[in-house]
């Protein structure tokens, strides 16, 4: 075989050996002499050029579209490494590890034994992207506060992946992407039953006081469900912590020093800052009961004082008062019939020298209360059956007083004034009278002279225009017309053909200035 350097020689052929068959149709035609020499050679170095193409430059160009980048501390692919070089980095020189017959020189690389690779790149290139997508959705939630342990072993099965891909220990490699693809998705699925063990963290730990605690606690809640709506409560609750435990430890000083109204407000205070805060309610409702109990007793002494002193309703009412605190009470209770008992003619007696100076300061609805009391105690009673006669019958008359001088404009209509004068009539019979009553008669008796006194009322009109003030009288036409009117609402209604009705309402009553009423027609149809 000749060398590719050296020239090709044009073959001789002999006319004998060359002649055609007797039978050939077909001439044979020779190259003019030296015209073989011009087409052979550059045939031949185009053959060349792409036989070392397709050897040479097309694997190269086919593998490295689909291969991953290098580590940055490679200087060349692994594809590209002798085998001398594989065994030095600790990888086996005919066969690779994801079982894969590797060829004795890189140069030598089939392209069947690329595309085996490249399908197990691209498997765990697939795994790998997974893989990502789902460790970013997770740093964004957090992970690394909430689950620091799991995920650092992730991210390590992560990085020997990594490790293996850079070595084109693709099946390898694929192995550890999925250990931390699986780590991932068992701490996404987790989430939910984590976020409520971290909820239920947070409230523990405000419950025991631990702002610490409760605020990492917290902190991760926050980052696995931003969006969770019992996060702003907690945060509330977490806020205001260190001044419920300040409260909190306030409130045990002033029980100590037997302050139990200062330190229960402490501890409402504190339930209006956190209604929650299951400490401070315990603690309150234990300080209730003995503020209650100390209340009590202190009732108990107070209406025995007030016994022996002869002040029997005072010391009814203290005896109530601590019955009122403890209902089950027996002390209270006998305490009350001992009252009774000793006291039920001097109560009576009282009662009877306050009820005549209610009736004298006529204070009739206070009266006729401290009549009930007396008749409660013995309804046999003559001063409180006569007074009560009496000041249920004053109190509705100034009742009645009252409800008439509290809207003097229902004076305006003349049944309510006729009422009221036949009321003023009867309270002028009541003997005797008192300043109070005399005072309301004679307030009574000026409203109703201005609610009877007609107020002058000046009307104008146009002359065409039909005038008629609704239930005083229907005036016609005019230009201006006089009327007397009672204090009280009016209106006057215009009519004329062609025109819109037109409406007016006015009020009258006592003032200086005359009252001026204008009722014209003027818009047309």
């Amino acid at each position: 075989m000749t060398s590719h350097n050296e020239p090709v020689q044009p073959a001789r052929f002999d006319v004998a050996d060359s002649a055609p068959a007797e039978d050939s149709a077909t001439p044979v035609t020779h190259p003019a002499p030296g015209s073989e020499g011009r087409w052979i050679m550059p045939v031949l170095g185009l053959l060349i050029a792409l036989a070392f193409l397709v050897i040479f430059w097309l694997p190269g160009k086919i593998a490295p579209s689909i291969a991953p980048a290098v580590d940055n501390n490679d200087s060349k692919s692994a594809v590209e490494y002798s085998p001398g070089e594989t065994a030095a980095r600790g990888e086996p020189s005919s066969k690779t590890t994801d079982g894969v017959a590797a060829p004795e020189q890189a140069a030598d690389k089939s392209p069947w034994a690329d595309a085996q690779q490249a399908r197990l790149r691209l498997e765990a290139q697939d795994i790998l992207a997974e893989l990502l997508d789902l460790q970013f959705a997770l740093e964004e939630q957090g992970v690394e506060a909430w689950a620091p342990g799991v995920y650092a072993d992730a991210r390590a099965n992560a990085a020997e992946g990594d490790r293996l891909y850079r070595s084109q220990r693709y099946t390898d490699a694929t192995v550890e992407y999925r250990k931390a693809l699986t780590s991932l998705q068992t701490l996404s699925s987790e989430l939910p039953q984590l976020l409520e063990q971290k909820l239920r963290e947070t409230a523990s730990s405000i419950a025991r006081g631990d702002t610490a605690g409760a605020s990492a606690a917290l902190a991760a809640a926050s980052a696995m469900d931003p969006e969770n709506k019992e996060i702003p409560a907690l945060r509330a609750r977490l806020d205001t912590l260190p001044e419920v435990l300040e409260n909190l430890g306030q409130a045990s000083k002033r029980e100590a020093e037997g302050e139990l109204d200062a330190a229960a407000q402490l501890l409402a205070a504190n339930l209006a800052l956190d209604p929650l805060h299951k400490s401070s309610a315990q603690t309150l409702d234990r300080l209730r009961v003995a503020i209650r109990e100390r209340d009590f007793q202190g009732e108990m002494s107070r209406g025995y004082a007030l016994l022996d002193a002869a002040q029997f309703t005072a010391a009814q009412a203290a005896f109530n008062t601590a019955l009122e605190l403890r209902p089950d009470s027996a002390e209270a209770k006998s305490a009350l019939l001992e009252v009774e008992a000793a006291a039920t003619n001097s109560s009576l007696a009282a009662l009877q020298r306050k009820g005549a100076a209610l009736q004298q300061q006529e204070r009739w609805s206070d009266a006729q209360a401290v009549y009930e009391r007396a008749l409660k105690i013995d309804d046999s009673v003559l001063f409180a059956k006569e007074g009560m006669a009496k000041a249920s019958e004053r109190a509705r008359l100034d009742k009645q007083f009252r409800s008439i001088l509290e809207e003097p404009a229902r004076l305006e209509e003349p049944a309510v004034a006729q009422e009221a004068s036949d009321f003023l009539r009867h309270a002028r019979q009541i003997k005797p009278s008192g300043k109070l009553l005399q005072s309301q008669i004679s307030r009574l008796d000026e409203l109703l002279r201005l609610a009877n006194t007609p107020v002058p009322v000046t009307l104008r009109s146009d002359g065409e225009t039909e005038v008629t003030v609704y239930k005083v009288a229907r005036l016609g036409g005019f230009r201006q017309h006089e009327l007397d009117l009672r204090p009280g609402k009016y209106t006057a209604v215009g009519t004329r053909v062609g025109y819109r009705d037109v409406r007016r309402e006015f009020q009258v009553q006592h003032n200086e200035e005359p009252l001026i009423v204008t009722v014209v027609c003027s818009d047309p149809i």
